[in-house]
């Protein structure tokens, strides 16, 4: 039986166990998951509100379940027709699962993606050294990051057609962003959030990552990658995976992510191993 996880009640931690067992068995998105229940979850921030937590009864298979708004996320499998009928009530518009095990019921694969891990290794080779005049450059906040990424696009898929005013559209890029920020931000501050920005010779913001580190630090999960529009092609996406990768490597995790088919080809030739497929969901008729 699905049952809700409420930070503030001593009674729950069983069921929390649960939800980061399962969350540490599927890396992704189990970092994801785990980050957001130690930001949100047990009431640590505010600002980004609207998650919801979810594990499975003290008896059934580990199985950890997130909603936000419209968009879902689970590791683990469940019962499909009791799980199919409460995402329904939640109304629930995109989950994303690990192919594999029973999806739920009343629902239908609308996109895929490719899962990569690039594990542990004691001979990974450490990133080149980038040109004189560049560096990498840690946040304390996410702000920049966030601003940096929507200059680039990348929450344009957020912004819905515009209904009342051609501002609308611009107008949801901008509030994603901030709440992209705003929870990063909380993540990073229990120590599970990362934010970076690689700054060129003239001073410009020329790439940006997010990463999210597991509970228990044996996964970090990539959020975000992405090079300005007039500087790819350079190599630059790829030193900043593999400087992700050192990182990580360094602090003994391994390094995840999650990519649409596309860009399989050019995490493959960063030598990450495919994880197998999940898939975006949504109800059917």
């Amino acid at each position: 039986m699905i049952r809700a996880l409420d930070g503030q009640n001593p009674a729950c931690r069983q069921a929390e166990r649960a939800f980061l067992a399962a969350a540490e068995a599927q890396p992704l998105p189990g970092a994801e998951l785990a980050s957001a229940w130690y930001a949100f979850g047990k009431g640590q921030a505010r600002g980004a509100g609207g998650w919801h937590f979810f594990a499975a009864g003290p008896d059934e298979k580990p199985f950890a379940l997130a909603l936000r708004g419209g968009a879902a996320w689970a590791c683990g499998v469940h019962d499909p027709e009791e799980w199919g009928a409460f995402l329904r009530y939640a109304n629930v518009r995109r989950l994303t699962l690990r192919a594999g095990g029973p999806p739920p019921q009343g629902f239908a694969p609308t996109g895929q993606m490719r899962g990569f891990c690039l594990p542990v290794r004691p001979d990974t080779p450490a990133p080149p050294p980038l040109p004189a005049g560049w560096r990498l450059a840690g946040l304390e906040t996410a702000g920049p990051l966030a601003d940096f990424l929507l200059r680039e696009g990348t929450f344009s898929e957020d912004a819905p057609a515009a209904q009342n005013s051609p501002d609308s559209a611009p107008n949801a890029g901008r509030q994603a962003a901030a709440l992209f920020a705003r929870e990063l931000d909380a993540r990073a501050a229990v120590g599970l959030g990362h934010a970076a920005l690689l700054i060129s010779p003239a001073g410009q913001p020329a790439a940006g990552l997010a990463a999210l580190t597991g509970v228990h630090g044996r996964a970090v999960s990539l959020a975000a990658v992405q090079v300005r529009s007039g500087l790819r092609g350079r190599g630059l996406g790829g030193w900043l995976v593999q400087t992700a990768a050192a990182i990580a490597h360094h602090g003994g995790s391994a390094l995840w992510l999650l990519c649409i088919p596309q860009r399989a080809g050019f995490y493959a030739r960063l030598g990450f191993l495919p994880q197998g497929d999940w898939f975006c969901l949504a109800p059917g008729p």
